[in-house]
């Protein structure tokens, strides 16, 4: 399965002035350190590359820019892919208030399903101490209104806090890695595929395989003991 993170509003300028989503540019990078940690493998890391009010890499207006385009090469490539899209949100901001993360899908399944799923993933892995937002994104997301026609996408739109007082870096990192578990990203191998639901699956092939081994390895202890115990029982007639 391809992994891809974007993160659209990622690029900052100084100044008090708040021009982008603050902590996305980090986090980003963070979950790409947590899935190389697991995998050995680099994910496709998209940032912005000017201010929001420049350019809106999530709206309309973006979808034929450079880094448009490369979100769209990476969703050329056939196969099952996962979409992380990181932004973040300023403390008791409209909708999202002092929780420490939110998750937004347009009114389009299977991503309402998705995001419902993983909230709820997360919430319970926490014993609820991560307070979450799951609510309806708007339809002028562009990003994930590309995506929304393909069954083999599961596309993530996460936001989180940027108060570090609510939400610490340890608890950003427990979310992320809460995101992967719940996919089985790196648990001792890449995911091998995904249905439409987003829920991962092992192929019966490689049960049927393993079932087969099993049987050989015991069949091979049997004739082993049973060639052992008749040169015994000859030893002992002689």
């Amino acid at each position: 399965m391809d992994i891809l993170i974007v993160a659209p509003h990622s690029y900052c300028t100084e100044g008090y002035v708040r021009n982008c989503d603050r902590r996305a540019y980090e986090t980003a990078k963070r979950l790409g350190q947590l899935i190389n940690n697991r995998t050995q493998i680099n994910p496709t890391i998209i940032y912005s590359d000017r201010p929001r009010a420049e350019m809106d890499y999530n709206r309309i207006a973006s979808r034929y820019s450079g880094v448009r385009d490369q979100v769209r090469d990476f969703l050329n490539v056939a196969g099952p892919k996962i979409i992380f899209e990181v932004h973040s949100f300023p403390n008791r901001s409209r909708g999202f208030g002092e929780n420490h993360v939110g998750f937004l899908a347009i009114d389009h399944e299977p991503y309402q399903t998705q995001m419902e799923r993983a909230a709820a993933y997360i919430s319970d892995r926490s014993g609820g101490k991560i307070k979450i937002y799951a609510g309806q994104g708007s339809l002028a997301n562009d990003l994930q209104l590309e995506t929304s026609s393909r069954s083999d996408i599961i596309h993530y739109l996460i936001e989180f806090n940027e108060s570090y007082d609510i939400m610490t870096d340890y608890q950003r990192d427990q979310v992320l890695e809460f995101l992967l578990d719940l996919h089985k990203i790196g648990l001792n191998r890449i995911d091998d595929g995904l249905n439409i639901s987003g829920t991962m699956h092992l192929p019966f092939a490689k049960i049927l395989i393993i079932a087969i081994c099993l049987v050989g390895l015991l069949l091979i202890i049997f004739f082993v003991t049973e060639i052992v115990f008749d040169y015994s029982s000859k030893s002992d007639v002689v």
